[in-house]
């Protein structure tokens, strides 16, 4: 692998953390497999405690520095002096970062006079990401990335933002700066023009369809998720045998979307004693609710099943059914 691509990945990985705990450390282990929430569990709850301490200190640490008395205090001034290319590293990471933590706490409201100086501050956040066409590896692509988060925090962008970003998107010839102001792109509401054609080629795709599904589970337009959703259900039997259990799961998933049967593929999933499959099966059976029209299948996965976490899931689905009966 190459020095880039090992950059890329560490701040990938910085960046989820560090935002997944400003968003709520309880939704990243819940999305952690089975097996590692039940060591979670076995570890007791100091664990758990450990986790709350220092999300709560972080939170109250960034509460109360200079960006986050900025915010509390609708600062502008501030705020805007805070951060740019005149600032260090340093100084922008912080505040990008301290600004995430205090938006999601804080649920600050701007008041009708106030409109312009967010709209001010955006357009400053938004050339701050487009700035100079060049490649960002390290602390700086870190930067950007928390930027982007900051400026979704503050809601759509203008107009004649939104086209800069959109027209960055498709000039920019660094990788890794395009996905960080696609995630910008796919969450604006309404859904923008780039967001949609990026979404539309890579839910069509056969090699790009499950990150496409990951992003359009970020998009705000109900709408847009919507159509993009349905042109998935038409395109299901294009897609590679290997890519249909997940396809297939967030389908069901999202089932009250959906303008199509989505129960016409319990049977052919049921056949399969695939990992994937097996889980797309039992959570579609539950979704569908169709679990007593399967029960023979669910009770050969608790007693078959080569995966003990989809034992005990297929187990759990029978014992729900039975007591409700």
């Amino acid at each position: 692998m190459s020095d880039k691509n090992t950059n890329k990945k560490r701040v990938i990985v910085g960046a989820v953390l560090v935002v997944g705990a400003a968003l709520g450390y309880a939704g990243y282990l819940q999305s952690q497999k089975p097996q590692a929430r039940q060591a979670g569990i076995r570890s007791g709850q100091g664990t758990w405690d450990e986790l709350k301490k220092s999300h709560s200190m972080a939170v109250n640490t960034h509460l109360s520095s200079r960006t986050g008395q900025a915010w509390k205090q609708h600062d502008f001034t501030t705020l805007m002096a805070s951060f740019g290319p005149e600032r260090t590293m340093k100084e922008n990471k912080e505040f990008f970062q301290a600004s995430i933590y205090v938006l999601d706490v804080s649920n600050i409201q701007w008041k009708a006079e106030e409109k312009k100086d967010v709209q001010a501050l955006q357009s400053k956040i938004v050339n701050f990401l487009t700035e100079a066409n060049k490649g960002v590896v390290g602390d700086a692509a870190q930067v950007h990335s928390f930027a982007a988060k900051t400026l979704l925090r503050l809601g759509t962008p203008a107009a004649e933002d939104l086209k800069k970003i959109e027209s960055f998107h498709k000039t920019s010839r660094d990788a890794f700066r395009r996905e960080i102001v696609a995630d910008v792109l796919i969450q604006t509401e309404p859904l923008s023009s780039e967001g949609r054609v990026l979404l539309g080629k890579m839910l069509l795709s056969k090699t790009e369809v499950n990150e496409g599904l990951q992003m359009l589970a970020r998009v705000r337009d109900g709408e847009a998720r919507k159509e993009l959703l349905n042109r998935v259900y038409k395109n299901y039997a294009n897609y590679p045998k290997a890519m249909k259990p997940f396809v297939y799961k967030q389908l069901v998933l999202n089932h009250s979307l959906i303008q199509g049967d989505l129960k016409k593929h319990l049977a052919e999933a049921a056949k399969s004693k695939d990992e994937v499959w097996e889980d797309s099966f039992l959570v579609a059976v539950q979704e569908l609710n169709v679990v007593s029209e399967f029960t023979a299948d669910i009770q050969r996965i608790e007693k078959q099943s080569q995966y003990p976490h989809l034992k005990m899931l297929a187990g759990a689905i029978l014992a729900k059914d039975k007591g409700i009966k």
